[in-house]
């Protein structure tokens, strides 16, 4: 049998909004899936208003077959049962996973050979699985000098055709296929996962602005991968992406602004400091957990105090994320957070015990929060535990006192002289005391 005639040809009861009805369908190893069904016959608000859902099906069939040529493994359609499933498996299974070879056997078959000049030729004949081999071997061997060529197969009018031009266009990774690369990008019902990586991928690689919007709309991708893909893309463009990702802090979806501030985050730049600081107050947990981190990463005296103040989240997750970003930052967060050990609410216990007013700053009365700012001094070590020396404190059990050392067991002690008690005293660093 000749390869442009191979095809499976199907018909089942299609479920379909509130009910089914019969379709026909016809599938094509190399990617092609047409359709035969009274609802694509409607105009679409008909089929809105029927609640068709037949498009959708589909879309879902043309996924199936690009993972059986493309893809790591074959989702079949619910839809797909019994008899049929098994048919459209089998048909599958001779076809998983041999794209370049079936390109490299039509090729042969059709007599087309395999340079240049024969691929140019080859992607204008008038047989789809000439075109389609013509294009995955063009992609294979990463032939340039058929961009042009490549890009009007993109549009071409069969679906399988547009699918290996646009994988090709992703492998050979040109600046003129930067428009196409882009609209295929965001195909998320018509294009598997793993062309949309490719795409991503070889959109980093070409570097060019014009890409930036797309991928930042593809972190908000279904697909990890993708998002992931996007999120490495955008670093490999860099700077130019900088502007365009701030705004992406304030999109509606929290999952691209996270995804923003992550990437925001591994490009460094400078400009992304204050909005991340904003982006620390953001209504979303894991957008202020990101913000925090990134912030640490970044390592700008600038995030220190609203990064103090983010030790005050609810969430665990979010003043782990401040703790570890302060220690990151290291010395230039130690007098702050020296400073924090202190809040701005008065403690009337401990200003009822002394004999004079302790001052304006008064302790802390939220443990877990003088926990995470030890901790974070704790991490910063040595540095910060010395700025500790020297300074005057006041105890409520003890009074005034002076930290003349510090212990090194963990968590540090301070070794503290009294001024109305004889002798020492050992205090805990989270202890209750105010800094003077």
């Amino acid at each position: 049998m000749r390869t442009d005639e191979e095809a499976l040809e199907l018909s089942l009861d299609l479920p379909c909004g509130s009910s089914s009805h019969p379709v026909s369908m016809t599938l094509t190893w190399w990617g092609t899936v047409t359709m035969s069904s009274p609802c694509l016959l409607l105009p679409e608000s008909a089929r809105r208003l029927a609640e068709s859902t037949c498009p959708q099906a589909w879309d879902e069939v043309k996924r199936c077959v690009q993972q059986a040529l493309y893809g790591t493994e074959v989702d079949l359609p619910t839809f797909f049962t019994g008899a049929i499933a098994d048919q459209v498996g089998s048909f599958f299974d001779r076809w998983y996973g041999r794209a370049e070879e079936r390109a490299s056997a039509v090729l042969s078959e059709w007599r087309c050979t395999a340079d240049e000049a024969g691929l140019r030729a080859a992607l204008g004949s008038e047989v789809p699985v000439v075109r389609w081999a013509a294009a995955i071997a063009a992609g294979e061997a990463k032939l340039a000098a058929l961009v042009p060529e490549l890009v009007r197969a993109s549009e071409d009018e069969d679906f399988g055709v547009q699918v290996a031009a646009v994988r090709a266009l992703a492998e050979i990774a040109d600046a003129r296929a930067v428009p196409i690369l882009c609209r295929w990008l965001g195909e998320e019902e018509r294009l598997i996962p793993e062309i949309r990586i490719a795409i991503a991928h070889a959109l980093g690689n070409i570097g060019d602005a014009r890409a930036v919007e797309p991928l930042i709309e593809a972190l908000g991708d279904q697909d990890e991968w993708v998002r992931g893909a996007a999120a490495e893309a955008l670093v490999q463009i860099g700077a130019v992406a900088v502007e365009p990702l701030i705004e992406a802090l304030r999109d509606q979806d929290a999952g691209v602004r996270r995804a923003a501030a992550e990437v925001l985050g591994r490009i460094g730049d400078a400009r992304t400091v204050e909005p991340l600081i904003q982006a620390l107050r953001d209504q979303d947990a894991g957008v202020r957990r990101a913000a925090a981190e990134v912030l640490g990463w970044i390592g700008d005296a600038r995030a220190v105090e609203p990064l103090i103040q983010a030790l005050r989240a609810r969430d665990e997750w979010v003043r782990r994320a401040a703790v570890e970003a302060l220690v990151r930052i290291g010395a230039a967060a130690v007098e702050p957070l020296i400073r924090a050990l202190n809040s701005d609410r008065p403690v009337r216990e401990l200003e009822r015990s002394l004999p004079s007013r302790p001052g304006p700053q008064a302790l802390n009365s939220d443990q877990s929060v003088r926990e995470a700012v030890v901790k974070a001094i704790e991490r910063i070590g040595s540095p910060a535990l010395r700025a500790l020396i020297g300074r005057r404190i006041v105890h409520p059990r003890y009074g005034r006192g002076v930290v003349k050392a510090i212990h090194r067991e963990h968590p540090p002690y301070l070794v503290v002289e009294f001024e109305n008690v004889t002798g020492e005293r050992i205090l805990d660093l989270r202890d209750d005391f105010l800094l003077e």
